[in-house]
């Protein structure tokens, strides 16, 4: 199990935060949870993106804020090797990609370089995009950033929430974060319908999940953002056995004991829904 993790009050926070994560405005558009974090962010400090790869996002970013210095951090070579039994995509890339000039590009893994970064810095974080997908680097990278945030700065998280293994990767860095410094998240922007703890548990323990395209088109998003606050009161006690529920999935995930097989977006009884013909014609999922 992840070291420092507590079921108990993961699941505490997750029955406390996701009600308001599922009340906040639905964003339009790819980007447009990553749009109410940069609109909602003090006008004053650093924006910074955790994982850049091609450049997509951090370009949105400066180009929607040119007066803002953009910090992005990415080791090129793709993941850490973290023993993680999920995320094996290759997202290595040649060279940095074209920024513009409010940008300035860290090459490295964040251990390398996050404490030197922290170390110079002149201002705070104003706006954090954290779209470095496992839960290994999300929670290296918000650690080693937590002297320069605080309330009032926004989140965003590209995979924050829905797929197979959500709980194990950004959302619980999160969690883990918050809890270390007495914060809590109030959500400004997700990017569709929201699978909570108890549903995303009853697929888990099914041993079956939608496919990543059919919860897109369900409505199902990935990104959240939100603003950090001061915690005004512990998270409740959840409901009888839901932690251990969590904790025995998160013990099959790390375990690689975790059966998958496709199935519905509503049900996880159900089989999945038919690939229109060109998709299955292409190969595509």
């Amino acid at each position: 199990m992840t070291a420092g993790f507590d079921a108990a009050r993961y699941a505490a926070f997750l029955m406390a935060s996701l009600p308001g994560l599922a009340a906040a405005p639905a964003a339009r558009g790819r980007l447009g949870c990553l749009d109410a974090a940069l609109d909602a962010a003090p006008r004053e400090g650093l924006g910074v993106e955790l994982g850049v790869y091609r450049g997509r996002s951090l370009r949105h970013a400066a180009r929607r804020q040119p007066w803002r210095r953009f910090h992005g951090f990415d080791s090129l070579t793709g993941f850490p090797e973290d023993g993680r039994p999920d995320w094996h995509q290759d997202f290595r890339v040649a060279a940095p990609p074209r920024l513009p000039a409010n940008c300035t590009f860290h090459a490295g893994f964040f251990e390398a370089t996050l404490p030197p970064f922290v170390a110079a810095a002149t201002a705070r974080i104003a706006v954090l995009n954290i779209d470095c997908d496992i839960h290994a680097s999300a929670h290296q990278g918000l650690t080693a950033l937590a002297p320069l945030l605080g309330a009032g700065a926004t989140l965003h998280l590209d995979e924050a929430v829905n797929y197979d293994t959500w709980l194990f990767n950004e959302m619980l860095a999160l969690f883990r974060f918050l809890d270390a410094q007495r914060l809590d998240m109030r959500w400004i922007a997700r990017s569709g319908r929201l699978r909570d703890l108890p549903e995303t548990l009853r697929f888990l323990e099914a041993g079956r999940y939608p496919r990543w395209a059919d919860d897109l088109a369900a409505g199902y998003g990935r990104p959240a953002s939100g603003v950090l606050v001061a915690r005004q009161a512990e998270w409740p006690t959840p409901p009888p056995g839901l932690a251990d529920r969590l904790a025995a999935r998160t013990a099959a995930h790390h375990g690689r004991t975790q059966r998958r097989a496709d199935c519905h977006p509503e049900d996880p009884a159900a089989p999945p829904p038919a690939r229109p013909a060109w998709r299955r014609w292409l190969g595509l999922r």
